[in-house]
């Protein structure tokens, strides 16, 4: 009993283990309002009660004394022995639903269908079986929880389960895992879901043929359309697998997409550094250094460029005097040297003024009125 307790867990996470066949349950209950149920195995009883409460008369098999003891002290109906010399004492179609709890993996396999031989038998027609163990698929429970109980005998293969019971004829059998572990709050992709989100258990559900009754796994069925199947090793395997190439393709298609965009960052920068160091732009730049500096330095710009300005002003004054003194210097000196008359300011109106004179002549004379009008000049002249 301590051991049952410590590894197969409190009664009540049990139950909400169990709550997987209520739907099954009440299946069976509209095929068979007066239902008998032998459960083989029945440890602490809690199948038993639940049974018992949905109105189904209930029996149970167990070899173990502590645990026959303990489901006695409940109430419950239950016989002390071996599984399969008890299945013998039973008359035929006695019973229309049998159960198995986690019992055939502690038995040798031909016990385990010498049991279903009987079972096939105490089963009236249309009568059901639900047998369920440790799932092998699970790759903890196969490896290392299976071992946990020293009494364990047979890795059960639900096929082998599967092909023995079509053998003794019964009508329909199909298996289902259960039982994920709950307890780890693991990511849908990590791959630690190999080990904790394949079922840890599989259950074993066949029916024995009955001219009447419709399939029990017929997918119209509500316990059929809500049944919750854990997944098996190969769907886990394959949805990591499959989620893992997505994301390698969405991993390159990124790579892609950086390539290009490093391209075109390549490109801007080559662009820009042509722009940016372009003649135009640097005469550009260097003026709005300029605007910006007068704009915000306007006294310093005046401090700065007036001692030029006035130093060129000053430069420029100087050199007009000096170069005047040249020319008078280098005039009088050109004039005595070379015997010439010094042109003085006098000397050089009168010139001007003989030139401007013959001009006028020359003008006159060109034609007979000008000489006309030139005569009459000269004549008003003497009269004065």
């Amino acid at each position: 009993m301590a051991f049952e307790n410590k590894f197969r867990g409190s009664s009540e996470n049990l139950n909400d283990k169990l709550s997987f066949y209520d739907e099954i349950l009440n299946e069976v209950l509209s095929r068979f309002p007066k239902c008998k149920l032998l459960d083989i195995g029945s440890g602490r009883g809690e199948w038993l009660i639940k049974c018992q409460q949905l109105g189904i008369q209930s029996m149970g098999i167990d070899n173990n004394l502590s645990m026959f003891n303990y489901c006695s002290d409940k109430g419950l109906t239950i016989k002390h022995g071996d599984a399969l010399e008890i299945l013998k004492t039973f008359e035929d179609n006695s019973f229309q639903l049998i159960t198995s709890f986690h019992f055939i993996e502690h038995i040798s396999f031909d016990l385990i269908l010498e049991i279903l031989d009987q079972c096939k038998r105490i089963l009236v027609p249309g009568g059901v079986l639900i047998l369920e163990t440790p799932s092998i698929d699970n790759i903890l429970v196969s490896s290392k929880s299976f071992y946990l109980d020293p009494t364990h005998v047979t890795h059960i293969h639900p096929e082998a389960i599967k092909f023995a019971l079509e053998y003794l004829e019964f009508k329909e059998t199909n298996y289902y895992l259960l039982n994920t572990e709950k307890k780890f709050n693991t990511s849908q992709h990590a791959f630690s879901r190999l080990y904790n989100g394949v079922g840890q258990d599989v259950t074993v559900i066949s029916r024995l043929e009955h001219p009447t009754q419709q399939s029990l796994f017929d997918a119209n069925l509500s316990w059929i359309k809500n049944l919750e199947i854990s997944k098996n090793t190969l769907e886990i395997l394959s949805e990591y697998d499959h989620f893992h190439d997505i994301k390698s393709k969405n991993i390159d298609r990124l790579a892609n997409d950086m390539n290009m965009v490093n391209s075109q960052i390549d490109h801007l920068i080559y662009s820009y550094n042509r722009i940016f160091n372009s003649k135009p732009v640097k005469i550009y730049r260097k003026l709005k250094s300029l605007v910006l500096f007068l704009k915000v330095k306007p006294i310093k710009v005046i401090k700065l460029i007036l001692p030029f300005i006035l130093r060129i002003k000053f430069l420029k004054k100087s050199y007009s005097k000096f170069l005047g003194l040249l020319l008078v210097v280098n005039e009088k000196y050109v004039y005595k040297t070379m015997k010439i008359p010094l042109r003085t300011k006098k000397n050089t109106l009168q010139a001007d003024a003989k030139v401007k004179e013959a001009d006028l002549l020359n003008f006159f004379n060109s034609n007979g009125r000008s000489r006309e009008i030139l005569s009459d000049i000269k004549l008003r002249s003497k009269i004065k």
